[in-house]
């Protein structure tokens, strides 16, 4: 639901969520494609209208 910022405006926002962060390699990177199963879809698809959830999974960066 939309709330006005201020009554004499016509400027709206959006309510903030919660926000869930998924950090790591390649793996993370190509977890959000729904058509791969992977488990940050599966998180979004879980968490829908209750929190954000930020995919930031980078190809190429190795976890050692």
């Amino acid at each position: 639901m939309l709330k006005r910022m201020s009554p004499d405006t016509d400027a709206y926002v959006y309510p903030m969520y919660d926000v869930m962060l998924t950090i790591g390699d390649s793996i993370t990177q190509f977890g959000g494609d729904p058509q791969n199963g992977g488990y940050v879809a599966y998180l979004s698809k879980q968490y829908q209208r209750q929190m954000d959830v930020l995919n930031r999974g980078f190809s190429g960066y190795n976890t050692t």
